[in-house]
């Protein structure tokens, strides 16, 4: 998880997704896959399509949700990699200064 604290991530213009009743749909256009999410997982992803640092999320997180610190950063790194192996994100490393 450390190495995923200061990444950001995107969405390939190859993606398109929507929010509806509190969960998002995504299509990729080149695999024709559909693939949802559900409340939680909505809410990690739309703050983490903000742009913000995957520190930043989890600490909102915390504040949000009634888990432990080590639970939430397992799930969300798992969430990250699956999106990331579907290819429905990508996740950027910050640049080194």
């Amino acid at each position: 998880m450390e190495a995923l604290l200061d990444c950001v991530i995107s969405v390939p213009s190859h993606v398109k997704w929507s929010e509806s009743n509190g969960e998002i749909l995504f299509f990729d256009e080149e695999r024709e896959q559909i693939f949802g999410l559900d409340y939680v997982g909505t809410d990690a992803f739309l703050r983490l399509a903000r742009r913000e640092p995957v520190a930043k999320v989890i600490d909102d997180l915390l504040r949000e949700y009634e888990v432990e610190r080590s639970v939430l950063e397992h799930d969300l790194t798992q969430l990250l990699n699956d999106l990331r192996d579907r290819g429905i994100i990508w996740i950027e490393r910050p640049p080194e200064q």
